[in-house]
Formats: structure tokens, C-alpha cells, sequence
């Protein structure tokens, strides 16, 4: 996984829209995903329950964060022009 991803945890970073609507930004922690919109390839599979453990153990809520499915490919631009906060899955 990369840092424009929901879940490196090798960083603990993580991309998504800021609240002030200035584009994508890092955020802190996968406590900051709770709420937010990720784009995964598919649901209810390694994805989502990747990221909503990741969320769950930084301290955060899963139970609101909205998975968007679609291809890889469509990643990066859905999260650039705000479709969702943030993806998970390779670059």
C-alpha cells in the first residue's frame, strides 16, 4: 500500500478531503477515516475490513465510514475531484 492509501501503516498517514474543501490532504491517523467515504475494489472483502480494524484500533468509530466500490484505476481521480475522502488498495 501507498501513502495516497486508507491504510499504510508504515506511515500512519492517510489521504483524503480536508473539511475546508482545499483538495486532498494527509491525515494523522486511521482515527481520522471514521466518517469518511473510501473508494475499496470490491465489499465485503479485505479492503474494508482492512480499514474499518485500522480505524477501530486507532481509537475511531467504523460504523459510519461509507465504502465506495470501483476499479483501482478510478481511485486516485475519484478522491482528487472529492467522489470520496480517501482508497485503499494499490497504486
Amino acid at each position: 500500500m501507498g501513502a495516497n492509501d486508507a491504510s499504510d501503516s508504515r506511515r500512519g498517514r492517510h489521504r483524503g478531503d480536508s473539511d475546508h474543501g482545499s483538495g486532498p490532504q494527509l491525515h494523522d491517523t486511521a482515527k481520522d477515516l471514521a466518517g469518511k467515504r473510501i473508494a475499496v475494489n470490491t465489499l465485503k472483502n479485505i479492503g474494508d475490513t482492512t480499514v474499518r480494524q485500522s480505524v477501530r484500533q486507532a481509537g475511531g468509530n467504523p460504523a459510519h465510514i461509507r465504502f465506495e466500490p470501483m476499479p483501482f484505476a478510478a481511485m486516485p481521480g475519484a478522491v482528487q475531484s472529492g467522489q470520496v475522502d480517501a482508497r485503499c488498495g494499490s497504486r
